[in-house]
């Protein structure tokens, strides 16, 4: 599992909390939900599986089995982002 880290100034945590509960929690679940509009995304390119029927161990499983270029793979290849 990767983590990531984000340094944000103090002023910007103080206009998040005054807006935002928990900063942290926000980012997490922004991060998770386009990871798994992604996945579903993958999903639908590498098979005729309809992603809303599958759950997330099995859209794990064909993640792990399909070449999935990524962005900057597709961009070199094409010189533009599709």
């Amino acid at each position: 599992m990767r983590q990531y880290i984000i340094e944000l100034t103090e002023e910007e945590v103080k206009a998040l909390e005054a807006e935002i509960a928990d900063p942290e929690a926000l980012i997490a679940n922004f991060a998770h939900d386009r990871a798994r509009k992604a996945m579903d995304r993958v999903v639908v390119e590498y098979t005729n599986l309809n992603p809303t029927k599958l759950d997330r161990n099995q859209k794990n499983e064909i993640l792990k089995n399909a070449h999935v270029k990524t962005l900057k793979e597709k961009f070199a290849e094409h010189g533009s982002i599709e």
